[in-house]
């Protein structure tokens, strides 16, 4: 539980302070999207429960503060989230920092795609593809590399909490 309320605490605080503090800043591409990088880490390292009800709340917590439509982030990382669970017992769990990176910046990739899927019906004479070439790449990887570094310190958080679930070599 203390867990559950953890990761909610970091969503949201994140959540306030990139909607107010982080959209004045001039680099409006390279946002980080710290629901996104939750809901991979409880994916890949995160108990299934505590995971899917900690993703369900804080994607419903960034649909209240700024999606188009009511519900979307939640269908986006609540699918990301049940498709990292349903191929990790097929997959070796990243352990480096590469690793992750590399898995953070495919993931992020596929939310853009998932984004465009979703916008191609709503928006019908508009052309989103370039949009998601130039916009999602330099997104995937400022998430990687900022990614990684919160990964890093969730296990050392976790790690010094007694949480001996999360050890390994990240």
């Amino acid at each position: 539980m203390k867990r559950v309320l953890l990761f909610f605490l970091i969503g949201f605080f994140s959540l306030v302070i990139q909607g107010s503090f982080l959209t004045s800043l001039p680099p409006r591409v390279l946002r980080t999207d710290v629901i996104f990088l939750i809901a991979i880490y409880l994916g890949f390292f995160g108990p299934f429960n505590e995971g899917g009800w900690s993703v369900i709340l804080l994607g419903l917590c960034a649909d209240l503060l700024g999606s188009p439509f009511l519900g979307m982030i939640t269908l986006v990382t609540l699918s990301l989230f049940l498709l990292i669970r349903l191929i990790l017992p097929h997959i070796v769990v990243p352990e480096s920092v590469g690793a992750v990176s590399l898995w953070l910046f495919f993931l992020a990739i596929l939310k853009k795609g998932i984004f465009y899927l979703l916008f191609s019906g709503v928006a019908e004479g508009e052309r989103v593809l370039p949009f998601l070439f130039w916009n999602g790449v330099p997104d995937a990887l400022w998430n990687a590399l900022v990614g990684s570094l919160i990964f890093i310190t969730f296990k050392k958080v976790f790690v010094s909490m007694g949480d001996e679930k999360d050890l390994g070599r990240l």
